[in-house]
């Protein structure tokens, strides 16, 4: 399997014969204000750190954040995902350390504490915002493509 990025569409990718990423990305919506965006990833959807544009709507807020680890992911020392406004991740987002995604599966743990910026509890977006991760101090393991994990960041959409 190959992967091509696209020069005429600048964050887009062709790709070439059978792939099974496992990274997948979404907003569900939910009864009444809440919703959540749901971010599942591999060790394998890691790798290339690309996945389908989602955005998190103007006026919202951010309440909570967890991750259901169901396969333990093998990341180098220090490593750290981070998962936020696109292009501001470390700073707008929260952060999977590597303690969190190594932990033996299955495992479940609240990252509402570790919310910062614009997705702190506090703060209603005032734009739409663009989703985007990144990996600080190296990511996953050479040739490794374990673990398995879903993120779900619940926010409010005020009118």
């Amino acid at each position: 399997m190959g992967r091509k990025a696209n020069t005429i569409r600048t964050g887009t990718s062709t790709w070439y014969g059978a792939r099974d990423t496992g990274g997948l990305s979404g907003i569900i919506k939910t009864e009444g204000a809440q919703n959540e965006l749901v971010f599942d990833f591999t060790g394998r959807s890691l790798t290339d750190l690309v996945f389908a544009p989602t955005y998190i709507p103007a006026n919202a807020v951010i309440t909570k954040a967890y991750i259901q680890i169901s396969e333990a992911f093998d990341l180098q020392t220090s490593s750290v995902l981070k998962i936020g406004t696109s292009g501001s991740e470390a700073t707008n987002g929260v952060s999977l350390t590597e303690a969190n995604l190594e932990h033996a599966a299955p495992w479940y743990i609240d990252l509402t504490s570790t919310l910062a910026g614009t997705w702190d509890s506090e703060v209603t977006l005032a734009a739409k915002t663009l989703v985007g991760a990144a990996f600080s101090a190296g990511g996953l393991t050479s040739g490794s493509t374990a673990g398995k994990a879903r993120l779900v960041v619940e926010f409010t959409k005020i009118k």
